[in-house]
């Protein structure tokens, strides 16, 4: 088409030739939907080299018009180290980030078509293996009352259970004493329905919300009353949360709960007055902690 028949189809596409860009270029520009500087501003370059016919010529006409680079998700990708073919893929697949990248599990990195070096490269970034499953959905929860309820509930029957370890004036209640069967029965069996470790927390990025569930884990597990394994028994922790300095916090692209065993004599090094805990994603999406 010649350039008075094109600019009377599109006279839009008049900015782009007195520009510099060719008439073709400058046609399919405006047919893309890109008729002037302004609508250009939130482009891409890779949008811009997906148009059939656009080159780095009109490429670099645009960004010097703009004053800037046009930003380039295969190109950062790129920067990173994967291959061309690999950065294209992810930016394809709508993968913009390493938060992004995060969240797909070995089987979809696979299925974008990347190689074991692009792969290796993205476990060398994200600081771990890749997902061998995906993470299933939150189970869904009963009501916060509901909840509320049923866990006010165990704490007032674990704290009866505990009553049986203080010593009273005839000495303490021994092993067999069947009243403390049933207690002990009873809080287990509370505690079979009460909602267990989170699930489906994203551990690989620093969150308030995911700080807040591994903390209150950590509390429920480790700190509060809790059935132990041999009938009868319970964990009464000696010391509070506080007292204890417990910290849950995200560093190397993990999370971590430490706390002081006051317990332990302070004679002690801290490496051995200190607990500190791992906590990973099992592979059902469970949480899983790891004594570090």
């Amino acid at each position: 088409m010649t350039e008075p028949r094109l600019l009377e189809v599109l006279p839009a596409a008049r900015f782009w030739v007195e520009a510099g860009v060719g008439l073709g270029q400058a046609g399919k520009l405006v047919r893309a939907g890109f008729p002037s500087l302004e609508s250009l501003k939130s482009a891409s370059r890779d949008e811009l080299l997906a148009i059939p016919g656009i080159g780095n010529v009109t490429i670099w006409i645009c960004e010097q018009l703009l004053g800037r680079r046009l930003p380039s998700v295969i190109g950062d990708w790129q920067a990173q180290g994967f291959s061309s073919n690999a950065a294209a893929a992810l930016a394809g697949a709508g993968i913009d980030s390493l938060e992004a990248l995060a969240r797909l599990t070995e089987g979809e990195i696979a299925g974008l078509g990347l190689r074991n070096p692009d792969r290796q490269l993205c476990e060398t970034l994200l600081g771990r293996r890749l997902r061998e499953t995906p993470v299933p959905p939150p189970a869904r929860k009963r009501a916060p009352e509901a909840e509320r309820a049923i866990r006010a509930l165990h704490q007032q029957v674990l704290q009866q259970l505990a009553a049986f370890f203080a010593r009273t004036e005839e000495g303490p209640v021994t092993d067999e004493d069947p009243a403390r069967l049933v207690l002990w029965e009873a809080a287990r069996g509370i505690e079979s329905v009460i909602d267990g470790a989170p699930q489906g927390l994203d551990l690989t990025i620093d969150h308030p919300a995911t700080r807040e569930a591994l903390h209150e884990w950590v509390v429920r597990h480790h700190f509060a009353l809790r059935v132990l394994d041999d009938p009868g028994d319970i964990l009464i922790s000696a010391h509070t949360p506080e007292e204890c300095q417990l910290r849950v916090y995200f560093e190397y692209g993990r999370w971590f709960a430490t706390w002081l065993k006051l317990e332990v004599d302070e004679s002690q090094p801290e490496v051995r007055r200190r607990a500190l805990i791992l906590f990973e994603t099992g592979r059902q999406g469970e949480l899983v902690e790891t004594a570090v």
